[in-house]
């Protein structure tokens, strides 16, 4: 039996449909933006339509709509009118423009917190639009720039959904590694956010110290929303109302989603060093990308970039991670974080704690442990006692094995280590071969005859 093709006449229709609903939106468009404020009442049928739309397709092209509206507002001067008048001798057409100015004001956070709280129901596509929707505004918004991109970044990481990587790759391919001030602020936000978090897993545990008590009695005073981190650096939403972030959805994010969503956009931020020229040199997307500044945005130097990665890195690692977390981030810090710190001495609690644990989370501390040691000046003492007691018989069979010994082949190198420690590890490695594969006596005699070779005294064993 033959199945029915759709017919050309309903797909004409439905095509009709859609053309007509393009053409009256941006019939919408050119009215709102034609200057004359008689029309902008309709900019609060535009928005109420956004928020009533369930149709993707027709939510997208409204979401088109509204970011070049909202654009041409900006640039227009509209949200400055408040600036300029000094409301305590308004009179009534000045209070009438002051009535204006917080009503585009209300619809713009509208439109703002619609599109980001609806992020997660749509396609990846849509997802992308919506991220380049909030870079676009980013750009122009020299009041809310930062709110914006919180209020963006905190969707994605308190998502409850996987972050896509075509996503990501548009966040880091098309803003991250392009603009040093965007990586700038991304850090920041990030920062904040991991602070953010850590403060309510704290109250939630109940787990607060003296310090943090005096925190808590200074937010209860504020709007729920008007979160404040512990280290005492204040998040505000701005006169648009526009949040930083969802108190609420940041509360109810789990600690493993926001850790692992955390962690994937943290891993956009390549770990680089920023020369003085390419800071003072390279496209600032803040200013001038889009449209040209009012304000002059300072330009940032090494030392500050520098300083924003290390301080997103070192908030991130205080989190509780998970076990599968806490691997990832052990197996690229030596490498891909710690050569770009501006301190990285600040990672040594983390590296002495993981050290600590025993199993793989120690092997995968010791790279960044000896760096610390050989490189910083670290004082470790019981660096080779914990390291011989990691030597058992399943290390002969764990996944980094290979990357483990030739680390212990580096850590002998040191001539600063007595014989009799070095006769120690080598009369329990040998003791170790007899319970090893033929591939792991075959590095065991290896590494026995190079301490002897290094030390001499312990030839008479």
């Amino acid at each position: 039996m033959k199945t029915k093709k759709p017919s050309k006449a309903k797909d004409a229709v439905q095509n009709s449909k859609i053309m007509n609903f393009k053409e009256e939106i941006s019939a919408l468009e050119k009215e709102i933006c034609s200057g004359d404020l008689e029309q902008a009442n309709k900019l609060g049928k535009l928005v109420k339509l956004y928020q009533e739309q369930d149709s993707s397709e027709n939510k997208l092209v409204i979401l088109h709509a509204l970011n070049r509206t909202f654009a041409h507002i900006i640039d227009r001067g509209d949200f400055d009118l408040l600036e300029e008048a000094d409301i305590s001798e308004m009179q009534n057409e000045s209070k009438a423009l002051l009535t204006y100015v917080r009503w585009l004001q209300n619809q713009y956070r509208i439109f703002i917190q619609e599109t980001f709280n609806s992020m997660e129901q749509f396609a990846v596509q849509h997802q992308v639009a919506i991220v380049r929707t909030g870079m676009f505004l980013i750009a122009r918004d020299e009041v809310n720039h930062l709110e914006i991109l919180g209020a963006l970044l905190s969707q994605l990481v308190c998502s409850s959904t996987r972050i896509d990587e075509q996503v990501l790759k548009v966040l880091k391919e098309e803003y991250l590694e392009v603009f040093l001030d965007i990586r700038y602020k991304t850090c920041e936000c990030l920062t904040k956010l991991a602070k953010l978090k850590l403060d309510c897993l704290k109250k939630n545990n109940q787990q607060d110290d003296d310090d943090d008590d005096d925190d808590d009695e200074d937010e209860d005073d504020d709007n729920r929303t008007e979160m404040k981190p512990s280290d005492g650096t204040e998040i505000k939403t701005t006169t648009s109302g526009i949040k930083f972030v969802n108190a609420e959805a940041l509360e109810l994010c789990s600690i493993e989603s926001f850790c692992q969503h955390f962690y994937e956009i943290l891993n956009c931020i390549e770990g680089r060093k920023v020369s003085s020229e390419e800071a003072k040199d390279k496209a600032s997307y803040l200013q001038g990308s889009v449209t040209p500044s009012k304000k002059k945005v300072k330009k940032i130097g090494p030392k500050g970039h520098a300083k924003r990665f290390q301080d997103v890195w070192v908030a991130y690692v205080q989190l509780p991670l998970s076990t599968e977390m806490y691997r990832k981030v052990l197996s690229s810090l030596s490498t891909d974080v710690m050569p770009f710190l501006k301190s990285p001495l600040l990672m040594a609690d983390f590296l002495t704690a993981s050290y600590s644990v025993g199993g793989i989370t120690s092997l995968l501390s010791l790279n960044g442990l000896w760096m610390l040691m050989s490189k910083h000046g670290l004082d470790y003492p019981q660096f080779y006692e914990r390291l011989y007691n990691l030597l058992e018989p399943e290390l002969f069979f764990a996944e980094h094995r290979s990357k483990f010994f030739e680390l212990l082949d580096l850590f002998m190198t040191s001539t600063h280590i007595s014989s009799h420690l070095v006769a120690a590890f080598a009369k329990k490695m040998a003791r170790l071969s007899l319970r090893a594969p033929p591939s792991g006596c075959i590095y065991v005699i290896v590494f026995i005859h190079n301490l002897l070779k290094r030390h001499p005294a312990c030839l008479v064993l």
